[in-house]
């Protein structure tokens, strides 16, 4: 445990992808390209911080299916360390279905979390110590509230990082605003938590060491801080899938934080790995190294 590592805990998800290259018919089958890479908010944030060369142990469910032995061997061989997610006997691996229209954007997704409620409470008490002894601890909303709300309670000294995953799950974090130090939402989250109110994201910044990314895709990015109130935009890059920037982005701000670098930097080494994901067609790029980041530190 003396060594520093990174501490993820969510969802750890199948994802199948479908390519359409024409308009999608409603009601109908399109013809297209479909594509299985891993996923989940917390197992693609671990991944792209492990392909950084940062040690990381991830939190999650995964079931003793084909698809959940698959997983574990790929994110071993990413760097990730599985040794205290849980194993679930007899339970299907999560499974994301995602339909991708010809503007490569996301038309429509369906998933399945079921096992997800495996990740309880009770499991969650026995990683007490693995959670307490992390450099940095990320959550994301596709947790339950109730563990969520334990993991804040047995910990509350260590610094918080959360992804509020998916509109349905957003609300998960209403309670637990004051005690995160880097969120990570999106215009609809973002919605849900702060009912559009300006004020209220400035209520929630209103502390030092309390940061606010509110991604607007090809938009780019606001983010709020005590200090620092800015919109920052991304390079125009030709998509050829979205799926996973946002877990990009927000590995390449933490990796900024975790590397020391100043805050207004974090959102262009987010931009730098989220810009890199959505030119190939897996949710986590394969060819993201450190090197990336080099230029940040000359």
């Amino acid at each position: 445990m003396n060594e520093s590592y990174i501490c993820v805990i969510g969802a750890s998800i199948i994802d199948l992808t479908g390519f359409s290259k024409d308009q999608l018919i409603g009601k109908d089958y399109n013809l297209g390209k479909i594509k299985i890479s891993m996923g989940g908010v917390a197992r693609n944030i671990a991944e792209n911080l492990s392909r950084l060369n940062l040690k990381v142990k991830l939190i999650s469910t995964i079931g003793d299916d084909h698809f959940g032995m698959s997983m574990i061997e790929h994110g071993k061989k990413a760097g990730i360390d599985f040794t205290h997610s849980l194993i679930v006997e007899n339970k299907a691996t999560a499974l994301n279905i995602a339909i991708i229209g010809p503007d490569k954007s996301l038309a429509v997704g369906f998933t399945d979390l079921t096992i997800m409620d495996e990740l309880s409470v009770e499991f969650i008490k026995t990683k007490k110590d693995v959670i307490k002894n992390a450099s940095i601890v990320i959550l994301e909303t596709n947790v339950r509230e109730s563990v969520l709300q334990q993991i804040i309670k047995d910990n509350p000294q260590q610094k918080f990082v959360l992804d509020t995953a998916a509109g349905p799950t957003a609300k998960r974090a209403k309670n637990l605003l004051s005690h995160l130090f880097i969120l990570k939402t999106n215009e609809i989250e973002a919605g849900i938590l702060f009912k559009d109110n300006m004020m209220n994201k400035k209520i929630f910044t209103k502390e030092p060491q309390k940061h606010l990314f509110i991604t607007e895709g090809e938009k780019g990015v606001q983010y709020f801080s005590k200090e620092l109130q800015q919109k920052y935009l991304p390079k125009t890059v030709k998509a050829v899938n979205t799926n996973g920037a946002g877990d990009a982005f927000l590995s390449g701000v933490i990796y900024g934080y975790i590397k020391k670098a100043k805050a207004d930097q974090w959102v262009k080494m987010g931009f730098t790995l989220a810009e890199n994901t959505i030119l190939q067609e897996e949710t986590v790029s394969q060819n993201i190294d450190a090197r990336l980041f080099e230029h940040f530190f000359e």
